[in-house]
């Protein structure tokens, strides 16, 4: 210790350096609101490359794969979603597992069982990490006059391409009005003497058109040529000059070829006026917070462009201005910790050369534990800003204890290198002891078995243990240093702070009242601390830990869930009587939808200060409008996402709904586990729990997993008929591919750096635009058999309406249905209410008429404390530890 009085120069410059590799270290971490990390489970995609059943998705597809993925090592679960034509497999892992061969191991199961899938049928496999998940950041609305139509050209042609050219932004996709296309439209009347259909057209449209692909070169005079034998459609007249039969016989005698836009399959709208969303992407080497700025500037910049037109660029959500604010509010709760910590010593020391020398060990820890940071590749996010803030008020601890005994020694008359030694010496062991034992509470975190509760052990045991081992490192070596330094600038025989509180305050003499108390009766001292510790653990373990807080937001979701076969019409009748009852609360600031044809999004922001004008709280808000949702008919409408909502809910996210859980927020949903091998059957005892669910007055909402059986018109063909005929399944096929929708054609039309789609439809009138299909067109529909004879779909069919299923899920290679449902606000905030509600629901239960082949299993709200376990059993340890301790030093 006396030579490293006598480099204080050096000291003080290692701690300069580390101090300025810390800064360097900060402006190069990344900057995210939630730690980037790579999630414990694998995604396999399953898509049909045309409109099939979920039965057959489900048999030829989803059955083979998830047999392949059962023979993996260390799978925990299979989940898997089949919706329309393509099937989503969640393989979730147990802990301990090495990630990067079971990724590999299933990659080559699923390329073994590939073979033996049918070849319309495409398997992929994908892994998922937290920054995935987060890269959409911005959402934005563009609102205007002249319709969504010309607000989606405006956007597409001038906003769009604007985003593209922003470095750091990745894509951006827009959500509302309909997307232009190149209709053909054909005449009836003038393609039946040629036979030409729409797959005719089709076909030599492809025939006619292709890449750009290079044939080889020729040379003329000095210059070389390249031979492209095909180019794509930039002219009308390329299409309308197309050859269809002898004649010649040219598309333009045949069809008329006009610009068009397709059926329009959603509506955005924004205070009852039409509208357009767009959602940014990030790239995932972007900071995304310089990024938000670089896109507000560039959103002003659009404004002021788009003026004239009278169309508006507005900002609906950016997690970025989130991440900003949350960040800045740590660092000035973190600022203002410290800022504390020295007014307290102040208060009990009153010394400013004490006080300047602890203060300094604040900057320099926290700056140097970003060399920590860079080396374990940890951002800065929420979670390491709370650890840093955490550790700060720790920070002081060991500094104070070291020049705290070097002051009593120079007040005892020792000599400045003397009382600098031995008072660093002499409290070295108890402060190393101190800071270690602080560091052993984040081992446990090790035993979690729960990935969520590794990534936030990870992320704040890093940034508090690196800034409390810095802090000690500052403790032994820079603050006795500096100690040194002020006390051989004042004179040897000042009186120290120390020796000027001679009379023992009344907090003082009450304290060693009771350290002598303690002192005398040492084992009646143990025991009371014992007795109060298992008081204390038992009141906590008999509070109810299932009632998670619902974080308050500055906007309100009401999501719209419409029966299977449910037009964009009627879903937007029943969202306009959404938006009139939110256009009734005072505090909102503006009502913005998202409607498709049977699902919608309602959002309801706030205003900035909403809760001085009526004085209600964000909760009572939200009571308000849950009490006017349930006098609106016509569809499911609840103020939290169904985990088969368009927009998911977080469990669809690979488990970051758990991520609000384990916070202690979200909803408290119960669930009810629906099991069995017929699935029409599952649903429809689903429907039945959730009619008697919805009945009890103390239930708050209630959804079901599945929306029920869609309509369906089921073609009935006669295989004689069939046959004699001669008309095989292709030919049924290429009949039914234009009927009730838009098919676009394999190729695309450019025109002014844009792709068309080019859409082929046969009408017996000139009237463009989509028509909308019956039940006696399909009847009148022609079917060309393998001789080119036409015949009518009703004359080889019969047809009649059925129900079928849309969407199945299979939980471990079983039929699963989830009932999810939450209590009253009354019943959460009484745990006799909640007690008796949940009895309620297992008499419900077990009344049921169970039938054979289905089982039901109800699952109480997953505790955020359940995953402590390890954590409660390693505490129980150190306690016996210190027990053992303290009868050792006492014997």
């Amino acid at each position: 210790m006396t030579s490293l009085i006598q480099r204080k120069v050096t000291v003080c410059m290692i701690f300069i350096g580390l101090s300025l590799l810390g800064y360097i270290s900060y402006n190069r971490l990344q900057i995210e609101l939630l730690p980037n990390a790579e999630l414990p489970m694998l995604f396999v995609q399953i898509a049909a490359a045309s409109a099939v059943s979920p039965e057959y998705l489900e048999q030829q597809g989803v059955m083979p794969v998830e047999g392949a993925i059962g023979t993996l090592e260390g799978v925990e679960e299979i989940d898997s979603r089949i919706q329309g034509n393509q099937a989503f497999i969640r393989v979730s892992f147990k802990a301990g597992v090495r990630f990067k061969y079971v990724f590999l191991k299933l990659q080559q199961k699923i390329d073994a069982v590939k073979t033996q899938l049918p070849a319309d049928l495409f398997v992929n496999v994908s892994k998922i990490d937290l920054q995935q998940l987060s890269n959409q950041f911005l959402e934005l609305e563009v609102r205007g006059s002249g319709g969504t139509d010309r607000l989606r050209t405006i956007a597409e042609q001038e906003i769009r391409p604007a985003f593209e050219n922003l470095n750091g932004i990745a894509s951006i996709s827009a959500f509302g009005g309909r997307e232009k296309n190149l209709e053909i439209l054909l005449d009836k009347a003038a393609c039946e003497p040629h036979n030409i259909t729409p797959e005719t057209v089709r076909s030599r449209l492809s025939q006619n058109s292709g890449s750009r692909t290079l044939a080889g070169y020729l040379y003329e005079g000095q210059r070389r040529y390249f031979i492209r034998t095909a180019s794509e459609y930039t002219a009308l007249k390329d299409i309308e000059n197309i050859v269809m039969a002898p004649g010649p016989i040219l598309l333009s005698d045949i069809a008329q070829v006009s610009f068009g836009v397709d059926e329009g399959t959603s509506i955005s709208r924004v205070n009852g006026k039409d509208a357009i969303s767009m959602t940014a992407t990030k790239a995932s080497q972007a900071n995304i917070i310089d990024l938000s700025h670089r896109c507000q500037a560039l959103i002003n910049n659009l404004n002021e462009q788009l003026q004239p037109k009278d169309v508006q660029v507005v900002i609906r959500q950016n997690r970025a201005d989130e991440m900003e604010e949350n960040i800045n509010q740590i660092i000035n709760l973190s600022l203002i910790g410290g800022s504390l910590a020295i007014l307290v010593l102040w208060i009990f020391l009153k010394d400013l050369h004490l006080i300047s020398i602890i203060a300094v060990s604040i900057p320099v820890s926290v700056l140097a534990a970003f060399n920590w940071f860079y080396a374990t590749d940890i951002s800065i996010n929420s979670l390491t800003l709370i650890g840093m803030a955490l550790a700060v008020g720790m920070l002081l601890d060991n500094s104070i204890v070291v020049l705290e005994n070097i002051y009593r020694l120079v007040s005892e008359g020792k000599s400045t290198r003397e009382a600098v030694t031995k008072g660093m010496t002499g409290v070295a062991k108890a402060i190393l002891a101190a800071t270690l034992t602080t560091i052993t509470v984040f081992l446990p975190f090790i035993f979690f078995g729960n990935y969520l509760l590794n990534i936030i052990g990870k992320n704040i045991g890093v940034s508090i243990i690196s800034t409390l081992i810095m802090s000690l490192l500052v403790a032994l070596l820079l603050i006795p240093v500096l100690a040194a330094l002020a006390l051989s600038s004042t004179p040897k025989k000042r009186n120290s702070v120390f020796n000027l509180s001679k009379v023992k305050t009344r907090t003082e003499r009450i304290y060693m009242v009771l350290l002598k108390s303690s002192l005398r009766s040492p084992a009646w001292t143990i025991v009371g601390g014992l007795l109060l510790f298992f008081i204390t653990t038992f009141t906590v373990l008999a509070l109810s830990i299932n009632v998670l807080e619902e974080v308050e937001t500055d906007q309100i979701d009401v999501f719209v869930t419409m029966t299977k076969g449910s037009t964009l019409e009627n879903t937007d009748k029943v969202v306009q009587e959404v938006e009139s009852q939110l256009a009734d609360i005072e505090e909102g600031a503006d009502v913005s939808s998202r409607i498709r044809e049977e699902d919608a999004v309602v959002t309801l922001s706030l205003k900035k200060d909403f809760e001085d004008i009526n004085d209600r709280s964000f909760n009572e808000i939200r009571a308000q409008i849950e009490e006017g949702m349930r006098r609106i008919g016509g569809g499911t409408i609840s103020l939290t996402a169904g985990s088969s909502d368009g927009e998911g809910g977080g469990e669809d996210l690979g488990g970051m709904g758990a991520m609000g859980a384990l916070m202690g927020f979200g909803n408290n949903q119960e669930r009810i586990l629906i099991k069995g091998e017929d699935y029409s059957l599952l649903q429809r005892v689903g429907q039945d729990l959730l009619y008697y669910v919805q009945s009890l007055s103390e239930t708050r909402s209630a959804n079901l997993s599945t929306r029920g059986s869609r309509p369906e018109a089921l073609l009935a063909f006669d295989p004689l008929s069939m046959a004699r005929n001669d008309i095989v399944p292709e030919n049924i096929a290429l009949a039914l591919r234009d009927f009730g929708q838009e098919t676009p054609a394999d190729v695309s039309f450019k025109y002014a750096n844009e792709d068309y789609n080019i859409i082929v439809r046969e009408s017996e009138t000139q009237e463009t635009g989509f028509q909308r299909k019956s039940m006696d067109d399909l009847r009148e529909l022609e079917v060309t058999d393998q001789r080119g004879r036409i015949h009518k779909m009703k004359n080889i069919s019969a047809i009649r309406t059925a129900q079928g299923s849309d969407d199945i899920r299979r939980i471990n290679q079983q039929k699963q249905i989830e009932l999810t449902y939450a209590p009253s606000r009354q019943a959460e905030q009484s745990k006799e209410l909640l007690d008796s509600y949940k009895e309620n629901i297992s008499a419900l239960i077990a009344r049921y008429p169970l039938p054979p082949g289905v089982a039901i299993e109800l699952v109480d709200a997953q505790s955020p404390l359940k995953d402590f376990k390890p954590l409660v059993g390693a505490a129980i340890l150190l306690i016996f530890i210190i027990l053992a301790s303290v009868f050792e030093s006492l014997s």
